[in-house]
């Protein structure tokens, strides 16, 4: 990315060696390397955030399906007399 960056200053194709432009100085290459380096650095953050953010959602969901096949569990058994209301 750096060197896609810094490749219209490119001196000579084929080689890593740039020239500076003569209205530019150093800072100019310096800002391009350290942009990169936050972008790259901010893409990290993003997947290692994206990361945390599927386990928690998979171990909610690990829980709700642990909730569910226990569920029959926290019923309230049913009294037959009312069951019979629903039969008629």
């Amino acid at each position: 990315m750096i060197l896609a960056k810094l490749d219209p200053y490119r001196e000579v194709a084929n080689r890593d060696r740039f020239k500076l432009p003569i209205n530019q100085n150093i800072s100019f290459f310096i800002k391009i390397i350290d942009d990169s380096i936050k972008f790259f650095s901010d893409e990290i953050n993003n997947n290692n955030d994206n990361n945390n953010k599927q386990k928690m959602i998979s171990n909610i969901q690990n829980l709700i399906n642990e909730i569910n096949s226990k569920n029959h569990l926290f019923k309230k058994p049913v009294d037959p007399n009312e069951y019979e209301k629903f039969q008629k």
